[in-house]
């Protein structure tokens, strides 16, 4: 046979194989198309980016509206732009103190102040971006919380005065540097005051007097401030003896889910408050609530050993418990995703919740963690975990570009 011919008999040869992988590409493709429509996608999962290491042990976080997080320590506040530390700022340690505890930190987020109160030096550190601009002392005495009232962009300061032996429960409100007035409260908060973002209210909830000295646990209570005014106090929220352990507030509703030892209450903020007890359902060692703006139910911590739980409550009804791994510490909503985060203190893992599913349990490169926090604008979450001192950060990394059809089944086609 002549070369010419040995030719044309392989092309002719080539063209129905080239066909037969073009179909049997496209059947792929189909089937392919198929299961993406059931099975999540890699890029649908938040996945392990990077380890920060910040040194020190970080519970308190603040997202700041240029995107930075400020990660309060006991000592310093590390400033975080994406996946480094920009800067960190050192508080001076208190002369003649117990120690040093910085207690707070939240921003303000019409002027972009950030605000953070060291306990024993009875201080409120002003700073902005990265510099420390003012030191307001003498105002409050060892402070608690800090919360902005996005409506005023005042900042609220709780604390508890103590004149000989009575304690009374105070607020100092701040606008820009300067306290300007402060308020009784008929509510002892342990650092259980949100800022509701529907009706612009901040929610305390705390006992309706300090531990008396038989050490019985005092009436919980509620009380809620407007325009530097408590318009409503409700007492008892449930069973008296209930501690509070904290609330939190659904963005979307406005209404109200508060943690007691072993029960939630809700409030639609109309209507009586209403619970369930999570205690009487088996479930105990209740540590964390977050709340599911879209769905508008609360997530429940539960480690009473192995197995853990994260508990879903609608209102007052439970809806179901999610096993978990062991010792859910604090969780975290992410509206973007429409998932639930939740951090676990030892071992450390980050659950990934959607609804009533377990989604997938990713291991975080760090020990003891206590706080997640979620920067939705850019699609990243974080643990702090102070065991070691790290900041481990999570986020939905996009697929790498595919080839093509014709450069997967024809690759000496280039184009």
């Amino acid at each position: 046979m002549s070369p010419s011919k040995q030719v044309h008999t392989m092309i002719a040869l080539a063209l129905p194989i080239a066909l037969l992988c073009l179909l049997c590409a496209m059947l792929l493709a189909g089937c392919n198309k198929a299961d993406a429509q059931t099975l999540p996608s890699q890029a649908t999962i938040p996945q392990f980016i990077a380890t920060i290491d910040d040194e020190f042990y970080v519970e308190r976080t603040a997202v700041h509206p240029n995107g930075q997080i400020y990660f309060l320590s006991e000592s310093h506040v590390s400033i975080v732009d994406g996946t480094a530390v920009a800067t960190r700022i050192a508080f001076p340690k208190p002369a003649d103190s117990y120690g040093q505890h910085m207690a707070d930190v939240a921003v303000e987020r019409h002027s972009g102040l950030v605000y953070t109160i060291e306990r024993y030096a009875d201080a409120i550190y002003v700073i902005s971006n990265t510099q420390l601009i003012t030191t307001i002392l003498g105002q409050v005495d060892q402070p608690l919380q800090i919360v902005a009232d996005e409506d005023s962009g005042e900042m609220y300061v709780f604390y508890t005065s103590q004149k000989g032996d009575k304690a009374q429960a105070q607020a100092a409100i701040l606008s820009a540097a300067d306290v300007i007035t402060d308020i009784v409260l008929p509510v002892f908060s342990n650092r259980t005051a949100r800022y509701n973002p529907v009706d612009g209210h901040i929610y305390v909830v705390g006992s309706s007097s300090p531990i008396p000295t038989d050490r019985r646990i005092p009436p919980n209570a509620l009380t809620v401030i407007d325009n530097r005014e408590v318009i409503t106090t409700i007492t008892p929220l449930d069973k008296p003896d209930l501690s509070v352990i904290d609330l939190t507030i659904n963005p979307n509703t406005g209404d109200v889910y508060i943690l007691l030892a072993t029960k939630v209450v809700y409030w639609d903020r109309h209507n009586p408050p209403r619970s369930i007890d999570l205690y009487a359902l088996g479930y105990k060692n209740l540590g964390c609530i977050t709340v599911d703006p879209k769905r508008g139910w609360a997530y429940v911590c539960s480690w009473p050993g192995r197995p853990s739980y994260m508990l879903v409550v609608d209102k007052d009804q439970f809806v179901g418990a999610i096993e978990v791994e062991h010792w859910p510490y604090a969780a975290a909503a992410d509206a973007t995703h429409d998932y639930i985060y939740v951090a676990h203190y030892d071992p450390t893992y980050l659950s990934v919740i959607r609804a009533t599913d377990l989604i997938t349990t990713l291991d975080i490169i760090g020990l003891g963690t206590m706080n997640v926090t979620v920067d939705e604008e850019r699609e990243l979450i974080y643990t702090s975990n102070a065991g070691d001192g790290t900041i481990s950060v999570f986020g939905f990394q996009p697929l790498a570009d595919q080839p093509s059809l014709w450069q997967s089944f024809l690759p000496f086609l280039q184009r």
